[in-house]
């Protein structure tokens, strides 16, 4: 996996300091569907750690 880029950096090195082209909204676009692929929600969580959550909240002081 590699490691997160700074989005100043990312930011500076795509657009430049051209900000009128109109391109910048698409370059942010970018940056969160690549920061967003590393990312898997396809997993759900342990039973085991919902049930020891559930035992510290509702047990009593």
């Amino acid at each position: 996996m590699q490691t997160p880029e700074d989005f100043t950096k990312f930011y500076y090195k795509k657009v430049g300091l051209g900000e009128g082209c109109g391109c910048a909204e698409r370059v942010i676009d970018m940056h969160e569907f690549d920061r967003a692929g590393g990312i898997n929600i396809g997993h759900a969580p342990r039973v085991g750690l919902l049930r020891r959550i559930w035992r510290v909240l509702t047990r009593r002081a």
